[in-house]
């Protein structure tokens, strides 16, 4: 089992909700900041780099703001997190999930 901290709240769910409003899936439960949710990976598909390695070592990007777009007028330094991997220290981007359905091509002569 692994536990999901839910850091946000997401009002605006409109897919999800307009799935529920129309019978479609499962419904959403309100979730509250904060709040930990228990998840069975057993099923998940694990992530793997592109060398081949699955473990990847959290990391901090640092970027530099400008005082004219800062919220406080000053310049600053904001964090953000990133993974990179263990064996190449690339870091990991996220890849779409390619479909399972075939392409739909014509066959126009």
């Amino acid at each position: 089992m692994a536990l999901i901290l839910i850091k946000e709240r997401r009002t605006h769910m409109g897919e999800a909700k307009r799935h529920e409003a129309m019978g479609m899936g499962l419904p959403m439960k309100e979730m509250r900041p904060g709040q930990q949710i228990q998840v069975d990976l057993k099923n998940a598909t694990p992530e793997i780099c592109e060398c081949g390695c699955k473990y990847f070592m959290p990391v901090m990007t640092l970027h530099r703001v400008s005082a004219l777009v800062s919220p406080i007028g000053k310049e600053l330094v904001a964090q953000q997190p990133a993974l990179i991997c263990l064996a190449c220290k690339k870091p990991w981007i996220p890849v779409e999930p390619q479909s399972t359905v075939p392409d739909q091509k014509s066959n126009d002569v």
